[in-house]
């Protein structure tokens, strides 16, 4: 074998007295065996993207992981100590798992129903990669707690101290607790150097989408929300929206939603005088609508019949209506010269969707805007690399939203909560401004990114 490239890395930590024994008998007998000669490695102790065939590591702890970095071809890992698990042929790293309850029982953090998903994610994701599971940890409290902190501190001293190479966060995000916590997750992680995967959110420092991912939502800023006066639904309306149990997230994201849809609009959403919330659920939007909006003439409706009754009870100065899952809506001609549709079309077929666009048309005004979101190149950039990777159904998905330019992923598993028509859906941008002219003058779509998961699609008749 003759001389090829290679790096030391001499690991996390280690003195800089470290650095300069070139000549060192370990790492002498390390190039002797791969026939790399002394003028053609380079030692550094702060790894980025490698160019190299070998990677010489002189600390066992990153002995496996760090193979990653190099090219496919040659992920060669020799170090001093040998490592269990680790092989040249192989890259295995140990795995602590983390999973936090997100309801509303603090009394019964244990009965959070979410716990045997995030089980579920971290089993998914480790297996996926050939990872070994150390420890799955339960820790019992929110990220604002004292007591969650112990908890999660206790966690990542166990990382540090190199009992684990990766902490696998099993908890779905949502924007501000969401990324509060991850900040502090990837501080903490860039002093010690263990990786971190957030199960669901396409964060993961071992690839380089996931570092692509983990930039993205270090550029974005979450503003302060306001509080807000209304009553919250009971905890089973809010999962059924948003996967979870968070109080603060099922209330920032909506104060978040309708910035970005006022932005979107270009003009106030208080300046309507009637505004639709099609498909509002348990008034998730309304809540805030009633502020942001005053003196507008409110409005919504959903098939969730559960749904329309609280909102009805709770939220007094909006009209709420059941409906039926196609149309016709309980409004005259041109009732509204605003419809919002958030996470509507994101889960409808294409029948269905284009049954519910004529029908926004008949009740929009003249002149009326309507604001429907959804699944764009950004959704499916990202949902492609976490809830459908390794997926059977992945291909078809992917042929479909190809050659059709809308795919419907009903396998996505919410089988036992909703109809075969409402799960999963993808559009492209040359798609929906074709196809949904035929029932609007203008459409256009403002592009989401990998943080902000709907694109805004903005109709006027």
């Amino acid at each position: 074998m003759g001389p090829v490239p290679a790096i030391a890395r001499f690991g996390q930590g280690v003195g800089p007295e470290r650095r300069e024994p070139l000549g060192g008998e370990q790492l002498v007998d390390r190039r002797r065996d791969l026939g790399v000669g002394a003028g053609e490695v380079e030692v550094v102790d702060d790894l980025g993207p490698l160019v190299a065939d070998v990677l010489i590591v002189l600390e066992p702890r990153w002995a496996c992981h760090e193979a990653g970095n190099l090219a496919p071809a040659h992920r060669a890992v020799l170090p001093v100590t040998p490592v269990p698990g680790c092989t040249r042929e192989t890259r295995r790293m140990r795995a602590i798992g983390l999973v936090r309850p997100i309801a509303l029982d603090p009394e019964h953090p244990e009965r959070d129903p979410s716990l045997d998903d995030q089980h579920g994610a971290i089993n998914d994701y480790t297996e996926r990669h050939g990872w070994k599971i150390v420890d799955v940890v339960f820790a019992p409290a929110r990220p604002s707690s004292p007591e969650d902190d112990d908890a999660l501190e206790a966690v990542l001293q166990r990382l540090d101290a190199g009992e684990a190479d990766v902490l696998v966060v099993g908890v779905s995000p949502v924007l501000w607790t969401f990324q509060r916590e991850s900040r502090v997750l990837l501080e903490r992680r860039q002093r010690s150097g263990w990786e971190l995967v957030i199960t669901g959110s396409g964060l993961d420092t071992t690839t380089k989408e996931g570092n692509e991912a983990i930039a993205a939502m270090l550029e974005a800023k979450p503003s302060d929300v306001p509080p807000c006066n209304q009553p919250f639904p009971p905890s089973g309306l809010i999962y059924r929206v948003t996967g979870g149990y968070d109080l603060e997230g099922f209330d920032a994201s909506a104060y978040q939603h309708l910035a970005l849809l006022e932005a979107a609009l270009g003009s106030p959403l208080a300046e309507r005088e009637s505004i639709l919330d099609f498909g509002c659920g348990c008034g998730r939007l309304l809540r805030r609508l009633i502020d942001t909006a005053p003196n507008s003439r409110l409005a919504g409706c959903d098939t969730d019949a559960g749904a329309i009754e609280w909102v009805r009870a709770n939220l007094t100065s909006v009209d709420a209506r059941t409906i039926e899952p196609l149309p016709p809506l309980p409004w005259a001609d041109g009732s509204f010269d605003l419809v919002i549709g958030y996470s509507v079309f994101t889960h409808l077929d294409e029948e269905y969707q284009d049954a519910w666009l004529a029908e926004l048309h008949r009740v929009l005004r003249p002149g009326g805007a309507g604001l429907l979101t959804i699944h764009g190149q950004a959704a499916w950039d990202r949902q492609s690399r976490t809830a459908l990777a390794g997926r059977p159904e992945l291909e078809t998905v992917t042929r479909e939203r190809e050659e059709l330019g809308i795919a419907h992923w009903r396998e996505d598993g919410w089988e036992e909560f909703f109809p075969d028509y409402y799960h999963t859906t993808f559009h492209t941008l040359e798609y929906v401004e074709a196809h949904w002219r035929k029932w609007f003058d203008s459409v256009h779509v403002d592009a989401g990114d990998y943080w902000r998961n709907h694109d805004i699609v903005v109709v006027r008749r």
